[in-house]
């Protein structure tokens, strides 16, 4: 019978706090203005600045 070792992967402070805090704030962010965009720009033009 071969022994099985499980690994323990931590994430770490900044792959498990830092980078989902940060990419949910940016969604946040990006959320709120896409309408403003859209707004000033037209829907061509936001595809073509979020692009």
């Amino acid at each position: 019978m071969a022994a099985h070792i499980q690994e323990k992967k931590d994430l770490g402070t900044f792959d498990g706090v830092f980078t989902p805090t940060i990419l949910t704030i940016l969604g946040v962010i990006m959320f709120l203005r896409l309408g403003w965009v859209v707004g000033n720009a037209g829907f061509i033009g936001a595809h073509a600045k979020t692009l």
